[in-house]
Order: structure tokens, then C-alpha cells, then sequence
């Protein structure tokens, strides 16, 4: 019962560790008309943090020029996306980069439709699964199952396919094939 409370406390406070990281991880560094994505690089070699985003969504090849001086993650990531739409999330380690576009108002054909999926990872046994990633194939988009397993990811390809991912586990492909919702159990 006491390793199920530590483990329950330290997963409650993941997110708050990472916003007061993110805050108090203070940042310098030079860019001369670089690339957003080389700017984003450099930021997570100097943090714990990854960066998630859909190239559709993010324009990462913009080029940039900024001079950081003792820069929080946020402020910095404020400047960059100052004039854009794009958003960013904080969650756990991961930083999620995000398009503020109404979904209604991008284009796509039929056979790309986007749509929200969600869904629950078990072990062999049953349990429960937190922390199971799970990416689409071949992008940098994904999520991390929450302390019931349970994950949701938004605007997916109904072609995609996902792959769920966990330590000690082998990794699945799961095509999404136009379903939303997918239950899940990894094997040792």
C-alpha cells in the first residue's frame, strides 16, 4: 500500500515538476538565422525536455534570430511562436507544440480525415499500464498513458498507425484503420 501512495504522489505531481522546471531552468544561448527546429534542438540539449509537433502544424523551418539570456523554457518558446499560432503544453518531460487552427477550418481530403482517438494499455495481467507512449508512426506526435493506462490523442490520420512503446515490453503497431477508441495489452 505504501509503494501504490509513493507512486500515486510522484505521478500527481509529474506535471508540476515540469512546469516548475521549465521555469526554473533558466536558459543562454545565441541564434543567428537559424531554423526553429535547430533552435528547439539546442534547447533539449540543454534541458530534460523533447519536443512533440506535427510538421503540418508547427513551421519549423522558419528561421529565426534571437539572443537568450538567462530565458526561462516558456519565455523563450513565447518569443519564438510570438506572431504565430502555435501553443505549447507542458507534460512531463515532453514539450507539446501545438497548432491553434479551428480543426473545421483545415483542409483535408476525405480519406485523411482527422479524427480523436482514445484508449486504455494493460499488462498480461490486467493492470493498468502509466507511462506507455505512443506515437504515430513516422511523426513526432504522441502521448504517455496516464496512472490508469488510459491515453487520448487528437487529430489522427485515420491511416496512421501507432506504436506503443513501454520498457520491458515489446512494442506494438496498432493501424488506426478508422477506429477511436483501442484497448491494448503489451507482452513482456
Amino acid at each position: 500500500m505504501m509503494r501504490l501512495s509513493v507512486i500515486l504522489l510522484l505521478v500527481g505531481m509529474m506535471p508540476v515538476t515540469a512546469s516548475v522546471y521549465s521555469q526554473s531552468t533558466k536558459l543562454s544561448f545565441e541564434a543567428r538565422n537559424q531554423k526553429i527546429v535547430d533552435v528547439l534542438k539546442t534547447i533539449e540539449d540543454q534541458t530534460k525536455f523533447s519536443f512533440f509537433y506535427k510538421n503540418e502544424q508547427v513551421d519549423v523551418n522558419r528561421r529565426v534570430s534571437m539572443d537568450v539570456e538567462n530565458k526561462s523554457v516558456g519565455e523563450i518558446l513565447e518569443a519564438i511562436f510570438k506572431d504565430s499560432n502555435v501553443r505549447f503544453k507542458f507534460f512531463s518531460d515532453n514539450l507539446i507544440l501545438l497548432s491553434s487552427e479551428d480543426p473545421e477550418n483545415v483542409q483535408s481530403n476525405s480519406s485523411q480525415q482527422k479524427k480523436n482517438i482514445e484508449g486504455k494499455v494493460i499488462d498480461s495481467s490486467g493492470q493498468p499500464l502509466p507511462g506507455v507512449s505512443i506515437s504515430m508512426k513516422g511523426t513526432t506526435v504522441g502521448t504517455v498513458t496516464d496512472f490508469n493506462g488510459n491515453f487520448r490523442l487528437t487529430d489522427v490520420s485515420g491511416d496512421a498507425t501507432l506504436l506503443f512503446s513501454f520498457v520491458g515490453m515489446k512494442t506494438k503497431e496498432i493501424l488506426v484503420a478508422g477506429q477511436t477508441v483501442f484497448n491494448v495489452t503489451m507482452e513482456e
